[in-house]
C-alpha cells in the first residue's frame, strides 16, 4: 500500500513541476530553456564538433487542431463565407477564417495556439 502511495506522489510531483507554460491572470509565462535537438550535423564523421541543425518545438508554440463550429455569411460582403473554428484544448478560444466565392469550409484545420 505504501509503495502505491509513493508512486502516486512521485508521478504527481513530476507531472506538476515539469510544466513549461504557466497561465496566471491572463498572462502567459513560458520557460527560457531551449528544447532538445532532433537532428545533428554529420561533422563528427569528419572529426569536427557536431552542431544542432533542428530543435524540437515547444508545446506552447505548436499548432493545435481546430474543429469547425459554424459557418456564416460575411455581413459586409455576401460572397465571403466566414468559417468559425474552435481550438482543441481547454480555454483556447475560437478563430475565424474567411473564404471567397462562398467556398466550403474544411472540417478541421491546424491553428496557432495563441
Amino acid at each position: 500500500m505504501k509503495s502505491v502511495l509513493y508512486k502516486f506522489v512521485a508521478f504527481w510531483l513530476i507531472g506538476h513541476f515539469s510544466v513549461n507554460v504557466v497561465v496566471a491572470s491572463g498572462l502567459v509565462y513560458t520557460s527560457n530553456i531551449t528544447p532538445h535537438c532532433t537532428i545533428w550535423s554529420l561533422d563528427r564523421i569528419l572529426g569536427k564538433k557536431s552542431k544542432c541543425q533542428r530543435r524540437a518545438k515547444r508545446l506552447s508554440h505548436k499548432e493545435v487542431s481546430c474543429r469547425l463550429k459554424r459557418t456564416a455569411l460575411n455581413k459586409n460582403d455576401k460572397t465571403i463565407t466566414d468559417c468559425i473554428y474552435q481550438k482543441a484544448g481547454f480555454g483556447l478560444g475560437f478563430t475565424t477564417i474567411s473564404l471567397e466565392n462562398n467556398g466550403t469550409c474544411p472540417r478541421t484545420i491546424l491553428c496557432k495556439r495563441w
